[in-house]
């Protein structure tokens, strides 16, 4: 696996650098991990990605409680089986996209742990989503009162 320092020697560097100026995005859609984008430019991991990932964990999380009630009031277990899957899909994506955008968002350790206790607790997803919303809107506002 080739070292950074190689690239640099290579003069590669300054081909990657180019590279990220063309995908600039607004604030809170940044590139959080390399070259990997979709055809129209986007990044596939972003603060976007995020909120929806929370949402659709928060809403699988919250009809996996109710699947489970069932399945023990009505012994009915087929509403886990199906919903068991699909939220643990959910949550591994959510946890690897909040991990992947930490360092794009300059997110500090305890801003991270808030993040990843938002899909455990229920209805953390939807906090989250607001949060992060909220931040977005902020950066936006704060970069047109400066320009």
């Amino acid at each position: 696996m080739p070292k950074w320092n190689e690239f640099r020697d290579h003069g590669l560097t300054s081909d990657l650098d180019a590279l990220d100026e063309k995908r600039k995005l607004p604030l809170g859609y940044q590139v959080a991990c390399g070259p990997s984008s979709l055809p129209n430019g986007r990044p596939l991991i972003s603060i976007r990605t995020l909120r929806f990932v929370a949402l659709a964990e928060a809403i699988s999380f919250l009809a996996l409680l109710v699947a489970t009630y069932i399945k023990y009031e009505n012994d009915s277990p087929i509403g886990v089986e199906i919903l068991g899957p699909i939220h643990g899909t959910l949550f591994l994506a959510y946890v690897a996209i909040a991990l992947g955008v930490r360092s794009a968002q300059g997110w500090d350790a305890r801003t991270t742990l808030g993040v990843l206790l938002g899909a455990v607790v229920p209805f953390g997803g939807f906090v989250v989503d607001r949060w992060l919303a909220r931040n977005a809107a902020e950066a936006e506002a704060r970069t047109k009162t400066t320009s």
